[in-house]
């Protein structure tokens, strides 16, 4: 004890320090040669080949159902309804040429007994100055003097008796007019959407009595973005032209019930606030004999475009981004912009520019995926790779579900 007392301080911190240090130099295991690790495989894909084809589609857009034809129907005198059709009730049908109305004819079958009268007073009235003026040719030449003024021969009063005969047959002629206007008859074969006045009512003169509307052609305005646009050969001039076709389909009383039209004009102008085209469908009533079209009816319409060279048809998921793909090139992912044409549910159409026939086309799952990266291609029995240059897909239509603007994914 005396001895560890006599040690200096410095020592005792030392000794046990060298100690620790020398047991942890000696204890620290000794290092190995590092192996660099193995490289990663190349990752596995699914590809399809591109084969360019020729493609006809098929645009979907919605539209209601108006009638090409729908006017107010005017009662041009005015009286007391005495008589109205039995059609002549809200959604009535009538023909061309029937009488939905009639106007109380009194009044005016009294007002052409007068106009007669007055007929036959100015004829009368021109017959006595035809006598006056020849009677005056007679006088002044019994004077023997060639020369005579128009007044001396009567010739204004007998222009003015001939005006009167003339101004007599317009009134009377006005009168049957108007005679025959307490008929109200059908301009054309439709159907009333409305009835004004009904039997019993006063009928203003000039005033509507019923809104109608023509039946034997049904149209349906259908708006096209300008991408739909192009891929339909629509009629934007008078030159004549193959008209696109369109289905129109629509569940009416629980049923699903189709129709065929054609596209025929579209609206002067495109739409300021939309951007949207308007194309016209009309459907004739021969293509309605199964089952009318109904007025205000909301319908689906499938327009066939026209035919598209140079286009591939591939899975939807084949395209991300809303218009690239990845393809491979040799053994590496290579990246490509296309431009979409029409989509569904399970295809996605789009124009080829540069892409090759043949070219492996990655269809799914390019999140793990990046340009410039190593993969090997994994094919099926579904997708098999061709033995030449593909040849070229059946003519197939696309059903274009949605809008072309919207995401792939």
């Amino acid at each position: 004890m005396n001895i560890w007392h006599r040690i200096p301080l410095a020592l005792k911190i030392l000794i046990p320090g060298a100690a620790v240090v020398a047991f942890v130099g000696f204890s620290k295991p000794k290092p190995t040669p590092s192996v660099p690790p193995e490289p990663p495989p190349p990752a596995s894909v699914n590809v399809i080949y591109a084969a360019p084809s020729t493609e006809v589609m098929t645009i979907q857009t919605q539209g209601t159902v108006e009638p090409r034809r729908e006017i107010d129907l005017i009662a041009q005198v005015g009286g007391l309804v005495t008589h109205v059709n039995e059609a002549f009730i809200d959604g009535g049908f009538f023909e061309r040429g029937d009488i939905l109305l009639e106007i109380d004819p009194r009044d005016y079958a009294v007002a052409l007994t007068r106009a007669e009268s007055g007929l036959a007073t100015a004829q009368m009235q021109l017959a006595e100055e035809k006598g006056r003026a020849r009677q005056a040719k007679r006088e002044w030449r019994d004077l023997g003097n060639d020369d005579a003024n128009n007044l001396f021969l009567r010739r204004p009063q007998l222009t003015a008796a001939q005006a009167n005969v003339e101004s007599a047959q317009a009134d009377v002629a006005q009168a049957k007019l108007n005679l025959e206007r307490t008929k109200v008859l059908a301009p054309f074969s439709g159907r009333i959407r409305e009835i004004r006045v009904d039997l019993g009512q006063y009928a203003a003169p000039n005033a509507p009595v019923a809104r109608v509307y023509d039946t034997s052609t049904a149209q349906i305005l259908l708006p096209l973005t300008d991408r739909e646009a192009a891929l339909i050969a629509l009629p934007l001039t008078t030159d004549e032209q193959k008209r696109p076709t369109v289905s129109l389909s629509a569940t009416v009383a629980g049923e699903e019930r189709v129709w065929q039209g054609e596209i025929t004009r579209t609206s002067a102008s495109v739409d300021t606030q939309s951007r949207m085209f308007s194309a016209f469908v009309e459907v004739q009533r021969e293509q309605q004999r199964h089952y009318p079209l109904i007025i205000g009816l909301f319908v689906n319409a499938s327009i066939t475009s026209k035919e598209i060279e140079n286009v591939l048809k591939l899975p939807r998921e084949a395209v991300f981004k809303r218009d690239q793909l990845f393809v491979v090139d040799g053994n590496q992912v290579r990246s490509k912009h296309v431009e979409v044409l029409a989509k569904n549910d399970d295809f996605i159409w789009v124009r080829n520019t540069s892409i090759a026939s043949g070219t492996p086309i990655i269809d799914r799952r390019q999140g793990y995926l990046s340009p410039g990266m190593d993969v090997v291609i994994q094919n099926d029995a579904e997708h098999p790779r061709p033995e030449n240059t593909p040849p070229d897909a059946p003519e197939e239509k696309a059903d274009v579900a949605q809008v072309i603007e919207g995401d792939s994914q």
